[in-house]
């Protein structure tokens, strides 16, 4: 029995201490994972640590090359700002350049027109004195109402003069230098108060004309009934070649007219051979312009039409022979025409013998003879003006044979274009 419990002891002994081995064990164990924690926790604190400096520092590199970079660009971006300043001013110094020369032309071109207008001044002046060159040695020129006057009222007052001499019975008065003096002064003072008082002298000038220079014509009916008739109570009424314009119509005529420049017989011509030069080169230009048409020849947009209206035509045509005058004349209903024709018919004719003083008289009688005429229908009316037009059209566009063409001969025209006729 004791050796049995010695046994059982021994063994409880051996139980608690391998247990207690397992639980030492277990704890060692235990304590070698924490620490093998602890260490990878120190390791991987110790990486991240690292690595966190390690981006720190990458940060901070980039950073700087960042702003290195920006700092780069700022200086490129001055540097391009000053060329283009640079550029600028180059732009504008030339641009200044181009105006001193342009100030320049214009300052020369103003020096030319007015060289230029100093010339026709000058020709103007000198056509004015040859004008009064010519008037002075005895060519009857007036450019204005004025001189005329003038030169009315001269004639006048030395009308008036001539007068009273004539009237006075001694002669011998007149014969002396001084009163002929006095005469030419009178006449020429009284020629300048003419001119100072144009209003006054030309109302007391139409009141004398009046008197003075009173015209009588011989009758003359033909003449006469061109200008007028007389009336049912034997008055004289003018004709009225056009209706009296209105009173503010005369006023805006006289207005205009005062504007308009008066012109010398030079002028006159110079402009009417300009006229007439530019008319002769109008024409020079629409000659030209219809023979480059003809040697170009149609367009095709005209060659379409043209043959569009020719097939027209076709169509209408009966026959190859058939031409576009001789259906004008079938679709009208008179295909041979009225041919009247008079026969005259003549009895006893007569005898020219200068014995017989009787001659006999003679009795004609004409006759005509006309054809039977054909009805129009409304489908031949309608033909009728579809080909008149068409072949109007044709003609204006410059195809003159259109009226002697025939079927057969607008087939050719058809076959040399490549075109095929619609039926």
């Amino acid at each position: 029995m004791d050796e049995s419990n010695q046994e059982e002891d021994k063994n409880s002994k051996e139980k608690k201490v391998r247990f207690n081995d397992d639980i030492q064990t277990k704890v060692i164990e235990e304590n070698n994972n924490n620490n093998n924690n602890n260490n990878n926790n120190n390791n991987n604190n110790n990486n991240n640590n690292n690595n966190n400096n390690n981006n720190n520092n990458n940060n901070n590199n980039n950073n700087n090359n960042n702003n290195n970079n920006n700092n780069n660009n700022n200086n490129n971006n001055n540097n391009n700002n000053n060329n283009n300043n640079n550029f600028e001013n180059e732009i504008l110094k030339q641009i200044e350049i181009g105006n001193e020369k342009q100030r320049k032309r214009d300052e020369e071109f103003k020096k030319k027109n007015k060289i230029q207008d100093l010339s026709k001044e000058h020709k103007y002046i000198e056509e004015v004195v040859n004008d009064q060159i010519d008037s002075v040695q005895g060519e009857e020129y007036i450019d204005s109402d004025e001189d005329e006057n003038q030169k009315k009222h001269v004639e006048k007052i030395y009308k008036r003069v001539r007068g009273k001499r004539s009237f006075l019975k001694n002669d011998d008065e007149y014969s002396d230098d001084d009163d002929d003096d006095k005469m030419n002064d009178k006449i020429r003072k009284e020629g300048d108060n003419n001119n100072n008082n144009n209003n006054n002298s030309n109302d007391n000038e139409g009141e004398e004309e009046e008197e003075e220079d009173i015209e009588y014509d011989s009758f003359n009916l033909k003449g006469e009934s061109e200008e007028g008739y007389f009336d049912a109570s034997g008055n004289f009424i003018f004709k009225k070649d056009r209706k009296e314009d209105d009173a503010w119509l005369q006023e805006y005529d006289q207005v205009w007219s005062s504007k308009v420049p008066k012109l010398t017989k030079r002028e006159l011509k110079k402009q009417n051979d300009q006229q007439t030069e530019e008319e002769e080169d109008l024409w020079e230009l629409e000659h030209q312009k219809e023979l480059k048409k003809r040697r170009l020849g149609l367009l095709d947009d005209e060659k379409s039409l043209r043959l569009e209206r020719l097939n027209k035509i076709y169509n209408i045509l009966q026959s190859d022979k058939e031409s576009v005058l001789s259906a004008l004349r079938r679709l009208s209903g008179n295909p041979t025409g009225t041919n009247k024709r008079p026969e005259i018919k003549r009895k006893n004719p007569p005898k020219n013998k200068r014995s017989n003083v009787d001659t006999t008289t003679t009795t004609t009688t004409t006759t005509t003879t006309t054809t039977p005429t054909k009805t129009q229908s409304e489908s031949d009316k309608i033909l009728f003006n579809q080909l008149t037009e068409l072949a109007d059209s044709l003609l204006s566009n410059g195809f003159v044979n259109i009226y002697s063409e025939t079927k057969y001969s607008i087939n050719e025209t058809f076959k040399k274009e490549n075109y095929q006729p619609l039926l």
